[in-house]
């Protein structure tokens, strides 16, 4: 039976007592009755028990009575302290000393953090020899600074007194890490020449280390950062740091400062600060094309954000519409308000208020889940559609254990097993997480709390340590979080941990297997299962894959016949993964497999080890393989949009690139993270009135794996340059008053429209109206415009006489604009629309005679095109002897009628009767009421 003493020595070393093996010393004098110092070089030693047979040497070395190894190893923790991400590794140096008269055999195991390793993993040290085994320490520049990562060293010897030690091993990673809010400088529209507001940069250290941050000056001229050099404290933000932009063009322009750190960076850290902004010479200004929601674009699950504004502005002197939507419709998590308007002329300014719904409590904290796409449009002159991103991403922990279960199977009585129990955050905010067991033959460390970055996984290690007992042991290790932390899905299930004490015999390391996730095209490399017999009698072990031969890996034993000899022998299985094809799914775990490894022990069962791997790469579509720009004047750039993606796991690169760059621009390189994606635009600027066409290439960077081809290697485009107007008009017609329709007797407002000269020279300008002299229309406009001017025309309509006929458009005509200069000799015509309004009233008859008393029919007609109101009265000599009905109505417009009837009341008096029917309507009128109806009777 072997015991663990350096266990014990650890828990009398919490408890406060010093009288056990591993205590320091100088000499014997200092070590308890049936103890020895042994020293390890210089003033080190620590006490040692002594082997029946073996006495202390007067030289404080050992006789032996002939063939016992006698291991001194010293178990005191080795902290690594302050380990920087992405350089080299630290060594740490543990000796173990054979003071015995035998060959002292030992091998080396890690359990926890990958982030250790060992030289070698087994050896033999002679009598009265040290070999020197070295702990490696390294952090990939992935870590996550601040992080405390912990582990155990792990040594079997075969010194019957000493049958393991185990060493805690830990460190802290340390180095910079970046962040940025907002995520990106956007400036939006700016007139040109003229500094845009600048705009205050979040650069924040998340590391452990003082951050010295040189910003590198963008490639693009009209961006820059100030100041340029800063240094930023651990946990604090950059003071005063601002990004700037003065437009000189007016294309959109993007461009980028490199952030040059002088430390080590650990993480996700930010390396630029991205800039966005357009130069405008219209009329047209945008605030940003950007708006972060909460902090940075992140808001956590369970909240709301804050509303954000937009200002639209007016530089020029004449007002226009402007309408916005979002790219979700209905389903945006945005509302807009106002969702459309006007922005007066003159330096006038709209504030558009963006409201975030809530984001749920439970919450995909995918990139820009909860984004959207905001379009603002204007009737404005030659203007085209503004997108404004709107970021917002759900911030949370989402957190999940690496297994549901841990079997630790049979451990020999008095040992312990260790085996990696993985906390991932796929979330992308940090959580505290603290492990805690239900049960003590079970044990989780580190007992505190362990900061799991988002998108990392933190490894905390279960350990089973049965004692004396022999019972079959089950537990559960809970998860729990500080109460700061936001959480974007439940707390996951409690681990089951379960796990049997045996009298020796079957143990191994580890308990599972990650060879993590590969490129595709590439090989994992090889990883071991150390079994070990800590039993007094051989065993022979059985490894099976659960996939047998379309497993993707393959085994072998060392020794090559599975025989684990009694006393502490071993038997290593390799496990060689192969090769993750070129082209594969990246399916979590599609290259996984269960290495079933069975023993002829009597009462023991098959331990399953489970071997975890995936493809990683990206995964590229692109919405189209050809776009067609039609018809495009020459020396005009049209754009067209599509749209690529990456649902792969990796990061990757498109490239476009085309024959005929002067003709047809392809976006820069496109980098996609996996599960994003990202609408692009091509152009295309014809140089001559022809038909083109280009291929641009479709390619990826030399860092891109590929998990499935590209969809198309080419994308075919084509144009047509047109020989088009060189002069614009911002109408082609003008309709006076409302909807083209003017009272009779009044005046419309005078119309204006915009004339642009596109040409390269000044031009003469000259209007001519259709109906010449007669028109009704008078003219004003510019008589030249300088090359790439714009002037604005007035057309002011005469007043529509009292009396006028309602044909539709009778006070219509045509405006011909002419331009010459030059080669250009263009007309342009602009149709003028408007048409008199009112009502024209008649009776039907013009006079009514009765014989008798009795009853006539008339109607009131309305050949206007205006309904009437009207309202009858009766007078002449005898008023009171017709009564007409109805007394009042309307008569529709355009032929609209109103039958009537007349009443003649015969009087007891003779002689002839007479009167008349008149007709009143305040609506506007395009003739004379009619005279009076004529009425007679006897």
């Amino acid at each position: 039976m072997r015991t663990h003493l350096w266990g014990f020595v650890a828990l009398i070393s919490l408890v406060g007592c010093e009288c056990g093996p591993g205590i320091a010393c100088k000499d014997d004098s200092e070590c308890p009755t049936g103890l020895r110092c042994e020293r390890l070089g210089g003033e080190r030693g620590a006490c040692v028990l002594v082997p029946a047979g073996v006495m202390p040497g007067a030289d404080g070395g050992s006789s032996s009575d002939g063939g016992l190894p006698l291991a001194t190893i010293a178990a005191t923790p080795i902290d690594f302290g302050a380990v920087s991400c992405g350089r080299p590794q630290v060594t740490r140096a543990l000796d173990v000393a054979n003071r015995g008269g035998a060959p002292l055999t030992f091998n080396a195991t890690l359990s926890g953090s990958s982030a250790f390793s060992l030289n070698v993993a087994s050896g033999s040290v002679d009598p009265g020899e040290t070999f020197t085994l070295n702990v490696n320490a390294v952090v990939p520049a992935s870590g996550v600074a601040g992080v405390t990562q912990t582990g155990a060293l792990h040594l079997t010897t075969n010194d019957p007194t000493l049958a393991q030690v185990d060493v805690a091993l830990s460190l802290v990673a340390s180095g910079v890490t970046l962040s940025l809010a907002p995520g990106i400088a956007s400036f939006g529209l700016v007139p040109l020449g003229t500094p845009a507001p600048a705009a205050p940069l979040m650069l924040t250290n998340l590391g452990n280390v003082a951050a010295t941050v040189t910003a590198t000056v963008p490639t693009d001229a009209q961006f820059s950062i100030a100041p340029g050099n800063v240094t930023i404290e651990p946990g604090q933000t950059a003071s005063g740091l601002e990004a700037r932009f003065t437009p000189s063009r007016t294309t959109p322009s993007s461009s980028a400062a490199p952030l040059m750190v002088a430390e080590p960076t650990c993480g996700i850290s930010v390396a630029t600060v991205p800039m966005t902004g357009q130069g405008t010479n219209g009329s047209v200004g945008l605030s940003t094309s950007d708006l972060f929601f909460g902090n940075g674009g992140r808001v956590s699950c369970g909240t709301q954000a804050g509303n954000k504004t937009l200002t639209l502005t007016n530089t020029g002197n004449q007002a226009y519409s402007w309408t916005g939507s979002l790219q979700k419709g209905a389903g945006s998590p945005f509302t807009l308000t106002p969702s459309s308007g006007t922005v007066p002329a003159t330096n006038g300014s709209v504030t558009l208020t963006l409201t975030a719904a809530a984001i749920p409590a439970q919450a995909s904290t995918a990139e820009e889940a909860f984004g959207d796409t905001l379009s603002i449009v204007t009737d404005a002159a030659n203007d085209s559609s503004h997108p404004i991103r709107l970021h917002m991403t759900a911030s949370g922990a989402v957190l999940s254990f690496g297994a549901s279960a841990i079997d630790f199977g049979g451990v020999p009585l008095n040992n312990q097993a260790s085996a990696p129990l993985a906390v991932n955050n796929t979330g992308n905010a940090s959580a505290s997480v603290t492990l805690l067991s239900s049960a003590l033959p079970f044990t989780v460390t580190p007992s505190g709390s362990m900061a799991v970055a988002g998108a990392s996984v933190g490894t905390f290690t279960a350990t089973f340590a049965p004692g004396t007992s022999t019972m079959a042991q089950s537990g559960t290790a809970s998860m729990l979080i500080d109460g700061v932390d936001v959480l974007c899905a439940p707390l996951p299930a409690p681990v089951s941990l379960s796990g049997t004490g045996t009298n020796g015999s079957v143990s191994y390391s580890p308990l599972a297997l990650d060879f993590g996730a590969v490129n595709c095209g590439a090989t994992a490399g090889v990883q071991t299962v150390t079994f070990s017999n800590g039993g007094n009698q051989s065993y022979t072990l059985t490894p099976v894959l659960g996939k047998g031969a379309t497993s993707p890996y393959s085994l072998s034993l060392a020794p090559a016949d599975g025989v684990a000899v009694g006393d502490g022998g071993v038997v290593v299985i390799t496990v060689t993964p192969k090769p993750i094809p070129q082209t594969s799914a990246v399916t979590p775990n599609l290259y996984g497999d269960t290495l079933t490894v069975s023993t002829d022990v009597s009462g023991d069962t098959p331990h399953a080890i489970a071997l975890r791997q995936s493809a990683a790469g990206s995964i590229f579509a692109i919405s189209a393989n050809s776009l067609s720009f039609g018809s495009v004047p020459v020396g005009i750039t049209a754009s067209s949009q599509f749209t690529v993606s990456n649902s792969g796991t990796r990061q990757g690169t498109l490239t476009f690139t085309p024959v005929q760059p002067a003709l047809f621009s392809m976006p820069a390189p496109v980098s996609l993270s996996g599960g994003t994606n990202s609408i692009e635009s091509a152009r295309f600027t014809p140089m001559a009135a022809m038909a083109y066409s280009d291929m641009a290439a479709i390619g990826v960077t030399q860092s891109t794996v590929l998990c499935q081809p590209l969809p198309f290697t080419s994308m075919a485009l084509s144009g047509t340059g047109s020989a088009s107007n060189v002069v614009t008009l911002s109408a082609s017609s003008l309709t006076f008053g409302a909807a083209g329709l003017v009272p009779c007797g009044t005046q419309a407002t005078a119309k204006t429209f915009d004339v642009t000269n596109g040409s390269s020279q000044t031009l003469t300008f000259s209007y001519a109206l259709g109906g010449g002299a007669s028109s009704p229309y008078v003219v004003s406009g510019p008589m030249t415009l300088a090359a790439g001017a714009m002037g604005t025309v007035t057309v002011t309509p005469n007043a529509i006489p009292s009396t006028a006929s309602v044909t539709p458009d009778g006070f219509g005509d045509s405006l011909t604009v002419t331009a010459t200069g030059g080669p250009v000799n263009e007309g342009h015509v602009v149709a003028l629309h408007e048409t008199a309004q009112g009502a024209i009233l008649s009776f039907n008859p013009t006079s009514l005679s009765f014989a008798s008393s009795g009853t006539k029919n008339f109607t009131v007609n309305n050949t206007g095109n205006l309904a009437a109101p009207y309202t009858l009265t009766v007078g002449g000599a005898n008023p009171g002897d017709w009564v007409p009905s109805p007394t009042s109505g309307t008569a529709g417009a355009s032929g609209g009628s109103v039958a009537s009837t007349l009443a003649y009341t015969h009087p007891l008096l003779s002689g002839s009767r007479s009167g008349n029917v008149s007709i009143s309507s305040s609506v506007a009128r395009c003739a004379p009421l009619p005279a009076a109806m004529g009425l007679s009777g006897n």
